[in-house]
């Protein structure tokens, strides 16, 4: 059968269910993922996770029976967040690697799949999807061998080991209410054993699996998953709150008024909180520039790397930085492999909160310094004749290519860069006033429309 070359995306698989991706697609990459480890002489068991989707399940299993015919061995988790998976690699010597069965925080209607190597590296287009894309797209790895199966299945339990590695950084000093909003996803199945050994008073919130999101789409940086999120935290007069993505590698937080909190604002404090003098920070080129004045007080260093959770991890690794973070809500540790943990970094923001006499909201108020865009998106057909337009335009700016292009001035700079999977441009800007950034976003606004209409 013919596999979608769409679902083959930058960080990851991913498709609607069963039309884009199917169980067929799934037996497919799977057996491309064990031939892709030969290669690299990666030779052990692949541990295989899922999350609550509905058809999780039965992906999964296909994913199973695919890595069984192939050679492989298979550690089963089960249902698992994202992060569990990684600590389920980052904990295992002899793994080869890991797939998750997930779309992330996309809608019930879809599902995909991630890839670890051994040593927690995560594939990405560059340096293994686009292989694996050639693997199943050239007919030599679709039909499965009937009754043929080389490998063993053992069903494993991490979660033991990553509670104790979650508990350990528990440093609460004052009992707190939080609102707790897992979203019908697999952070649900953990919290409660989570919060145990936590000093917190927690309001529940969708903490049965719902594979169907019922509840709120599983992105908790949409409106509708926020407003719910804001009014429990005001009706139940909570010291705030947080929401989980469908598979728990995601976090939004709002304070005590109910008021989101945006995430590279929370990166910020996290930041601040967790790195000593000296010590290094990654943060993707939308996040805001304060993060630099932070830690020049702290005399350290920020890095910026290219948006996706892939490249993170990997700059992350390569500096052994202690802490990186996005600006859709993924937050990196250094002793986490460096990679995301959302219940590490809920677990953080507790103890922050915990020792601290002033609220969340007035927290968070010293790294408010400057007026944000917030990420715009423009139907750009052509990125190559934008780009020479921008460059042109704003060739007075210290000019960098990292993702896109950023132009910095002394008191505002923007970042633009292609979707690498639409017809589209995604804009960030950032200003010192809120003038300075109306005025700057009318102006880049007029090169973007006219080249939105030239349609060329």
């Amino acid at each position: 059968m013919n596999i979608n070359a769409a679902i083959f995306r930058r960080y990851d698989i991913r498709g609607i269910y069963p039309e884009e991706l199917n169980e067929h697609a799934v037996e497919a990459i799977a057996r491309a993922f064990v031939r892709l480890l030969a290669e690299r002489g990666m030779a052990g068991p692949v541990i295989v996770g899922r999350d609550v989707r509905t058809s999780s399940e039965s992906l999964a299993h296909s994913c199973t029976r695919a890595l069984l015919s192939a050679g492989a061995a298979v550690y089963d988790i089960g249902v698992v967040t994202t992060p569990l998976l990684h600590f389920a690699v980052g904990t295992t010597p002899d793994a080869a690697g890991g797939i998750m069965i997930t779309a992330s925080h996309n809608p019930a209607e879809y599902n995909g799949m991630k890839f670890l190597l051994r040593g927690v590296h995560q594939l990405s287009y560059e340096n293994g999807i686009s292989q694996m894309q050639k693997m199943t797209t050239g007919g030599t790895a679709l039909a499965l061998p009937k009754g043929v199966e080389k490998g063993a299945v053992n069903p494993c339990d991490y979660f033991p080991a990553y509670k104790k590695f979650l508990c350990a950084h528990a440093h609460v000093q004052k009992k707190v209410k939080v609102v707790v909003d897992a979203g019908g996803g697999s952070a649900g199945k953990f919290l409660p054993a989570v919060l145990s050994c936590m000093n917190v008073e927690h309001v529940p919130l969708f903490f049965d699996a719902d594979g169907t999101f019922s509840a709120h789409p599983p992105n908790p940086l949409l409106p509708e998953a926020q407003a719910i999120l804001s009014k429990a935290v005001q009706n139940e007069n909570a010291d705030f709150g947080v929401a989980f993505d469908a598979d728990a590698d995601r976090i939004v937080a709002a304070d005590e008024c109910g008021k989101i909190v945006a995430p590279d604002i929370l990166g910020l404090l996290l930041a601040d909180a967790l790195t000593e003098e000296g010590e290094e920070v990654i943060a993707d080129v939308r996040v805001t520039h304060t993060l630099r004045e932070l830690m020049r007080e702290k005399r350290g260093n920020v890095y910026v790397s290219r948006v996706g959770t892939t490249y993170i991890k990997e700059f992350m690794q390569q500096r052994n930085a202690r802490f990186a973070f996005e600006s859709s809500g993924h937050y990196y540790f250094r002793e986490f492999f460096g990679a995301d943990s959302a219940l590490l970094a809920f677990m953080h923001l507790v103890n922050i909160v915990s020792r601290s006499r002033q609220p969340l909201g007035e927290l968070i108020e010293k790294f408010k310094k400057t007026a944000q865009s917030g990420e715009r998106n423009f139907t750009i057909r052509n990125w190559d004749a934008l780009a020479k337009t921008i460059r042109e335009t704003y060739r007075d700016g210290t000019q960098s290519f990292i993702d896109g292009i950023t132009a910095e001035y002394a008191d505002w700079w923007f970042n633009i860069r292609p979707s690498a999977t639409e017809p589209l441009v995604r804009v960030n800007i950032e200003a010192r006033t809120p003038e300075l950034l109306r005025q700057k976003e009318k102006k880049l606004e007029e090169t973007l429309l006219l080249h939105e209409r030239k349609d060329i």
